[in-house]
């Protein structure tokens, strides 16, 4: 309790700073397809054609979503709101799990390093099931540790749920599975006491719950109501595997000390290098060591395309890590403590408030540097989508129109669906139906209509547009642009 008092009003401050500068990055091109869905999801879902899992994709993220942007308020706002209130349940477990490895003093420390990491922050208030994973899988650490203090039927059959449910978020919380397995390797082999037995028991009772969970998700997507995954590439097949590709695994050995190092701070990260040699170490820390390291080591050998997203999910883990490593400094502690802090508020200060500032420091980290382009730059990102929509809000008016878009994922496609999802009289429809709303429209009459584009891809309909007004964004040539449409 004396750490959870310590770590109130640093918690809030941090909590106050994403809520203030929540809308500093605008809609990523993620955001745009879950919100997306997640509107869809809400409005038809009793309609049989409506598919429950998207590309793969599990249906809790766009339940989710969809609940949350039925508020009264910013869609966008309202699904980073609800990003931010899973991490505060993340943070929650976080904090159960400091104060059975640490000190008080470096608990507390522990806290603020998360509470500041610029990663966290940066992942947490975007509306993406990352965050979401990474508190399930923060809350089956703090429960399998409480398996192993007194094994009860009630603690196995929860943890099993937070897997299961973990997993209708995301494929990546089953990393929980491999870090359960590898850690009770660790805590049979050291602990003789009596409950081993019991242990046992009630971990594969653990199991057996996420499995018996996770059909109900097997049999959603083997449904007829689902577009199936297309291959993306990410994750290597068998065959791949097997000519034991070493220059990838290198690189992304490599682009894993970068993203380590703005994990939380690089002095911190130093502190994680000295657990390494740090003798006698517990039981306990040892497992922890386990539950950082498994999803970071499995994501480097079966990760084709790496991305920082897949790394959410150690943060909290490494940052005890690196805690424990801070206790072995014997001097200077309270100075290492408030450098490493100082760095992460900083960095973390930067990325939420000055995104753009941020993206251009870390160009003395390529990798890192290349990962958040997807975020800043490029058609991906999201500036001048939102005011697309706003500047269409003020020429359209109160006029019943149809904006057109291509019939693509992304910005700004889904983000015209997003924010024109609550205007009854606006309506947002991909391209191709051109030739079914000119069929439909009585002859006489005209209909607003606008076509939004991805930069100059004009879905070859060019002939029929009248250039309004282009949005560009800051670090590149692309644009949003907004044309009047001649349906006749």
């Amino acid at each position: 309790m004396k750490t959870i008092r310590a770590c109130i009003f640093p918690v809030l401050f941090f909590l106050m700073l994403r809520i203030l500068f929540l809308t500093s990055l605008p809609i990523v091109n993620d955001e745009s397809m879950y919100l997306h869905w997640g509107n869809d999801f809400i409005t038809f879902w009793s309609n049989p054609s409506m598919p429950l899992s998207l590309q793969g994709k599990q249906a809790l993220t766009a339940l989710t979503l969809g609940i949350a942007q039925t508020m009264p308020i910013d869609p966008l706002v309202a699904g980073r709101l609800a990003s931010i209130v899973c991490s505060l349940i993340g943070l929650w477990a976080f904090i159960r799990v400091a104060t059975k490895v640490l000190h008080n003093t470096y608990a507390v420390f522990a806290t603020l390093l998360l509470s500041s990491s610029p990663l966290l922050l940066f992942f947490d208030r975007l509306a993406l099931p990352d965050s979401i994973v990474a508190a399930s899988y923060m809350c089956a650490l703090y429960l399998w540790l409480l398996l192993t203090e007194k094994p009860t039927l009630k603690m196995s059959i929860l943890l099993g749920i937070t897997i299961a449910i973990g997993w209708w978020y995301k494929s990546t919380a089953l990393l929980i599975i491999p870090s359960i397995i590898l850690s009770s390797i660790v805590y049979m082999v050291h602990n003789h006491k009596h409950n081993l037995t019991r242990y046992i028991l009630y971990t594969c009772v653990s199991l057996l719950t996420a499995f018996t969970g996770s059909l109900a998700l097997m049999y959603t997507i083997f449904s007829n109501r689902i577009v199936p995954l297309s291959q993306t590439g990410h994750v290597f097949t068998l065959t791949q595997l097997l000519t034991i590709p070493w220059s990838i695994w290198l690189r992304n050995v490599g682009i894993t000390l970068q993203m380590l190092c703005v994990f939380s701070s690089p002095f911190a990260f130093l502190f994680g290098i000295l657990f390494l040699f740090k003798k006698k170490l517990t039981i306990t820390q040892c497992i922890i060591f386990v539950w950082a390291i498994v999803p970071i080591m499995i994501e480097i050998f079966l990760a084709h395309i790496y991305n920082s997203r897949y790394m959410i999910i150690a943060i909290a883990p490494s940052i005890l890590v690196f805690a424990i490593g801070l206790e072995r400094i014997k001097q200077w502690k309270r100075t290492s403590q408030l450098i490493a802090l100082s760095t992460s508020i900083i960095l973390s200060v930067l990325l939420i408030a000055q995104p753009l500032t941020f993206y251009r420091i870390t160009a003395v980290l390529p990798q890192v540097h290349r990962d958040l382009t997807q975020y800043v730059a490029g058609w991906s990102s999201g500036w001048g989508v939102q005011e697309a929509s706003h500047f269409l809000q003020k020429e359209i008016g109160l006029r019943p129109a149809i904006i057109f878009v291509r019939n693509d994922s992304g910005n700004p496609e889904d983000g015209m669906y997003v924010y024109f999802s609550k205007t009854k009289h606006i309506k947002v429809l991909p391209i191709t139906y051109i030739n079914q709303v000119i069929a439909s429209t009585p002859r006489g009459t005209e209909i607003a209509s606008y076509f939004v584009s991805r930069g100059n891809q004009l879905a070859g309909i060019e002939s029929r547009l009248t250039e309004l007004v282009r949005f560009t964004k800051p670090l590149d040539t692309e644009y949003v642009g907004i044309y009047k449409l001649k349906m006749q």
